[in-house]
């Protein structure tokens, strides 16, 4: 379940590298803001490098932890945004937004179980 999730890192950080990329290269002056997302997207790809490659998977739960804490203050924030919103151009760009990070939200969550609850490396600790 470890590699499964490595692999789903990898994919994710891609596309959310990816993505945040091409969302915000006409927003240079505001990279402190987007930058962060880069960052979790780099740990989760490398992390889920060094487990395929080492089977070092607390690089890959730090990604995933990383990330979901990262997501989950991402949608509580563009929540309250979505609740407050008066010009609906604004609360259909916070919907979106809300919607995509809750995704990421579930990815995270279901990353970091694969990761920390996989039955083979748990009996390999035991033993």
């Amino acid at each position: 379940m470890t590699r499964i999730s490595a692999w789903m890192a990898i994919a994710v950080g891609l596309v959310l590298g990816v993505a945040q990329i091409m969302r915000n290269y006409d927003n240079l002056a505001n990279w402190p803001s987007w930058s962060i997302d880069l960052v979790a997207a780099g740990i989760l790809i490398a992390g889920g490098l060094l487990t395929i490659r080492n089977g070092m998977s607390r690089a890959l739960a730090t990604g995933w932890s990383f990330s979901g804490g990262l997501y989950v203050s991402a949608l509580l924030s563009h929540t309250r945004n979505l609740q407050g919103a008066v010009d609906p151009a604004q609360a259909e760009v916070s919907q979106r937004l809300v919607i995509i990070i809750a995704g990421l939200v579930v990815a995270t969550g279901v990353g970091l179980a694969l990761t920390l609850f996989d039955p083979k490396r748990s009996r390999a600790s035991h033993a």
